[in-house]
């Protein structure tokens, strides 16, 4: 119960001159101890029934005052409703019954408060009819000597007494009862408690076993896991150098494979450089150079760089949320993105603006990564520089790279390396090869729209590839070495030189192989190997080998038994050669095998180790269990005993666990208009002109299966946003309907901005996003609207004349539902009228009657959201807005936002109409005149009630 706060002053006067004195003044008898350290000295007994009634009133917050009124006017709707259940059982109508009900209790001059408290909604007329019914029974009854009516109350004023003795009596012994059952229920309480601290105590201990037997187990594993990892390494030594073997049998089998492993001497591990600003400067950040619309050259900052040289994924932290910076040096195309060094420094004279110190960092630049289609190895990535890359932009470093399924694979090349002409670039004539680099897919980032790598370092080098044959290499040394002021001075002449160098530019290279390939049927490898054992014995031949050892060699072949005996002589000869690398070979493997067989043995003793103490941790385990069980059990106990106490504190002492009030010697904290609650403050030199939407967090979030849960969800945000009981329901709907349309709105008037949150948060969770004009020029903050996700924009400042023209471009695209907001509805009368092709106004004056809160419960649509059927569109108030001369564009967005308004509300409530669009409509216009005089008319069409009339009289006052 919490009447006593909902009566005024006047009100509770009239409801305590209904009680005897004589009681009143036993009440402050007996507290007497409490009243005096409210007024000192008090003597109940002297003050006259006038004062006694004002001292009551003056202190109603006062605990023990406070609860007896509670129980007076408890006890006055209890009677007033028990008499009128009565009379309608008896057969008298109920307007009748009603009357008689409220003329024998206390509400007899206070018709209206009755409904209030009962919470039973009546119209205004009816409350008006009723209380002059009262009065009318009134003047009939019959009254005793003191004017008090005979009827009044229980039969007399003695009898009155007796019953609010009574009713005292009984609550006073149903509280000792409460309290001694929360006594026992607290003692109970207290052994549970102390009993499930004693199992907190063994559950801590047996945890502590578990942690020392686990940290044991821990170690063992780690040492297994020590001795796995050696072992591992020794194989895999063991299987690098077989691979090394191999591929140094193939290199030399080959000779021309297309890519030349390294020696692995630590050349496949990049080596990462340490980088930093340049002095007194603090950041690195990869920009791009661009021109502003005033002809300014600016950098705008796209990522930053470590220390390490790695192209971070997000800002620096510390670093001023600043995306534009101005350039002083470096390049300026506007495809070119590097590298510079910056900080910011503040303008003493301004704190509003900031300065820029950049310095291009010539030293770092990164590498871009180019993936061709539709290649799948080195020598494709080679063929098609070769042929050619069709690309405007060729950058200062770039991986040309290709994914062979595990990794990255690719070259580097610099612009130098490349030649152009016919618009496209070539790999240039001059490059003999390549290095090739590996690198991961967690090494790549994307930059607008090109792909770099995440280093500034280049990644592991793994091997060198020729862009051409060997044969071809050698022939263009050759052509290199063929000089003319060389042979001119061994005495050749011009046409010697031009013979010369003609012949040697005519050898042919690659159809030497094909013709082989082509003449033997055999592959151009096994071609190349055949010319490779072709000019082996010409060197053999040139070195004086006789013909008769490829003889020798035919016979040997064809003997097995000679085969042998060569192969043991070889054999011999080779281990007397090797004898002491043989031994020593030996004895390593001998020492390996036997590290093996010790790790082994160890490994095996770990094992027995580790399937003992698993035995003792399930053995821990199921103690734990056993004990977990045993805690839930009590806790549950625990828990039904709180709540069992709860019951009664709350259904016997619910006096004693109000919430507090807010004190009245707090002072009122003012909230700038145009800032949200809940959002981040910031600084003018840093706040943005679009603050995208950002989650709410205050709590669960509720899920709206249907149109008919948001519109409660709504109601609820909106009751916390400050406005009036009797405008919820037509403001829900009005609001959704717009939502639902996209129909943009400006609320003007206090608690604006408070609204919009609120029916965002109940909508779709979210904090609305804010654009604003004061801090960044129009077309970005638009700009940046457009591109966002978000569906729900407020608008700050919808007035101010930087805006120009780009906002209401914005406004009619309809993608988004944007709410302007404005502090003072009376600025609404110097606005244009051609703003109403754009913005239906609502005045929140009308039905905002405290401060806004701001505990909000969220909610979304859920998956299964059963959304409002489609209506068709009916035309509403058409004489009305004739008269007001609007364009058609806003008489169909008011049409269309009252059609799914009366569908939402399931009745068409011509009040709801005026009180949220028609009236701020005609008072945007300079028609309250024609407003007036449309609701003085008998109107057919949308008929108001008197209620509407009424409320809307003192703002027409004038008119």
């Amino acid at each position: 119960m919490n009447n006593v706060q909902q009566l005024t002053e006047k009100d509770l006067t009239i409801f305590t001159k209904a009680l005897s004195p004589k009681l009143l003044r036993r009440l402050l008898k007996k507290h007497l101890e409490e009243m005096q350290k409210i007024k000192p000295g008090l003597q109940p007994d002297q003050l006259s029934d006038a004062s006694l009634v004002a001292f009551i009133v003056k202190n109603k917050d006062v605990k023990v005052i406070k609860d007896f009124l509670e129980l007076w006017i408890a006890y006055n709707i209890q009677m007033t409703g028990d008499t009128r259940a009565k009379q309608l059982k008896e057969g008298k109508p109920a307007d009748e019954a009603v009357a008689h009900a409220l003329l024998k209790y206390g509400f007899r001059e206070l018709v209206a408060l009755y409904f209030k408290l009962t919470g039973e909604k009546v119209s205004d007329e009816y409350v008006r009819l009723m209380e002059y019914t009262v009065r009318v029974l009134a003047a009939n009854e019959k009254v005793d000597a003191s004017g008090i009516p005979v009827e009044w109350s229980l039969e007399n004023a003695q009898a009155f007494e007796t019953w609010i003795e009574s009713l005292t009596t009984d609550y006073e012994a149903k509280l000792a009862d409460a309290e001694k059952e929360r006594k026992s229920a607290r003692v109970s309480l207290d052994e549970n408690r102390r009993e499930l601290s004693k199992l907190k105590s063994q559950l801590m201990q047996a945890e502590n076993g578990k942690n020392a037997l686990q940290q044991t187990l821990n170690a063992t594993k780690q040492q297994l896991n020590e001795a796995h990892s050696l072992l591992q390494k020794k194989e895999e030594a063991l299987q690098s150098k077989e691979e090394e073997l191999k591929q140094k049998e193939e290199a030399y089998k080959n000779n021309q494979g297309p890519v030349t492993a390294l020696p692995l001497n630590g050349t496949d591990v990049a080596e990462k450089k340490t980088y930093a600003p340049a002095q007194d400067l603090k950041f690195m950040s990869l920009c791009r150079p661009y021109v502003d619309e005033r002809g300014v050259a600016r950098l705008l900052r796209l990522a930053d760089v470590g220390e390490n040289g790695e192209i971070l994924d997000n800002f620096v932290e510390d670093a001023p949320q600043l995306y534009r910076l101005y350039q002083k040096d470096g390049p300026e195309e506007d495809n070119y993105i590097g590298v510079w060094d910056w900080k910011s420094v503040p303008n003493i004279y301004n704190p509003a603006k900031v300065y820029f110190i950049c310095a291009f960092h010539e030293h770092m630049e990164p590498i871009e990564i180019i993936i061709p289609d539709n290649v799948h190895s080195v020598p494709e990535l080679v063929e098609s520089l070769q042929a050619g890359i069709d690309r405007e932009h060729v950058p200062d470093r770039m991986l040309y790279a290709f994914n062979n399924g595990t990794c990255y694979e690719g070259v580097y090349l610099t612009y130098s390396k490349f030649d152009e002409r016919d618009k496209k670039s070539y790999l240039g004539t001059d490059v003999q090869s390549l290095p090739v680099h590996r690198f991961m897919a967690s090494d790549i980032t994307h930059i607008e729209n090109a792909t770099y790598y995440r280093y500034i370092d280049l990644p592991p080098v793994v091997g060198m590839v020729n862009t051409r044959e060997n044969m071809e290499i050698v022939k263009s040394i050759m052509l290199a070495k063929v000089l003319w002021p060389v042979m001119k001075d061994q005495g050749f002449s011009r046409a010697d030189y031009k013979m010369i160098k003609d012949f040697v530019a005519a050898i042919p290279t690659a159809d030497v192989f094909d013709r082989i390939s082509k003449a033997c049927d055999c592959s151009r490898d096994e071609a190349k190997r055949l010319a490779d054992r072709f000019i082996a014995n010409g060197e053999r031949y040139m070195n004086d080998v006789t013909i008769g050892s490829d003889e020798a060699s035919r016979l040997v072949q064809n003997s097995p038994a000679l085969m042998e005996a060569c192969m043991a002589a070889v054999e011999s000869t080779w281990r007397s050669k090797n004898e002491e690398k043989i031994k020593e070979a030996e004895a390593r493997m001998a020492d390996l095998d036997r590290q093996e067989e010790h790790r082994k043995s160890l490994v095996a003793a770990k094992q027995d180790e580790f399937q003992h103490i698993e035995a003792e941790v399930h053995t821990v385990r199921e103690q734990l269990k056993e004990l977990e069980n045993r805690k839930q059990e009590m806790e549950a106990v625990s828990e039904a005993l709180e709540k069992q106490t709860k019951a009664l504190e709350a259904q016997h002492i619910e006096a004693l666990e109000r919430s507090s009030e807010t004190p009245d010697d707090v002072p009122d904290i003012p909230i700038p208009m145009g800032m949200p609650l809940g959002s981040p403050m910031m600084t003018p030199m840093m706040e943005p002109g679009f603050f995208d939407e950002m989650p709410w967090h205050n709590g669960d979030m509720m899920e709206n299966n249907s149109w008919q849960d948001v519109l409660v969800s709504v109601e609820i945000a909106l009751l916390e946003a400050g406005v009036a009981q009797y405008a919820l329901d037509g403001l829900a709907a009005c609001l959704y309907s717009a939502y639902m349309n996209r129909i943009p709105l400006i609320i003007a008037g206090p608690n604006s901005c408070d609204i919009v949150r609120a029916f965002s948060i109940a909508v779709e969770g979210m904090e609305p996003a804010v654009m604003r004009s004061a801090f960044e020029p129009a077309p970005i903050v638009v700009r940046r609207c457009r591109e966002s996700r978000t569906n729900i924009v407020m608008i700050e400042q919808p007035l101010n004349s930087g805006w120009g023209g780009e906002l209401f471009e914005l406004l009619a695209q309809h993608n988004k539902f944007f709410v302007a907001v404005h502090p003072f509805a009376e600025d609404l009368k110097t606005v244009q009228r051609g703003m109403l092709n754009y913005f239906l106004p609502i005045m929140s004056e009308l039905f905002v009657e405290k401060a806004p809160g701001d505990n909000y419960r969220g909610a979304q649509i859920s998956d299964m959201f059963s959304a409002l059927p489609t209506r068709p569109l009916t035309e509403h108030h058409n004489n009305f807005m004739r008269l007001l001369r609007v364009s058609t564009l806003t008489k169909n967005n008011l049409d269309r936002l009252l059609t799914d308004m009366h569908s939402l509300l399931e009745s068409v409530q011509a009040d709801d109409d005026y009180m949220f669009l028609l009236y701020p409509l005609a008072y945007m216009t300079g028609s309250l005149g024609i407003l007036k005089e449309n609701l003085g008319k008998t109107q057919t069409e949308s008929p108001v009630s008197l209620g509407i009339r009424n409320f809307l009289a003192p703002y027409l006052k004038d008119e």
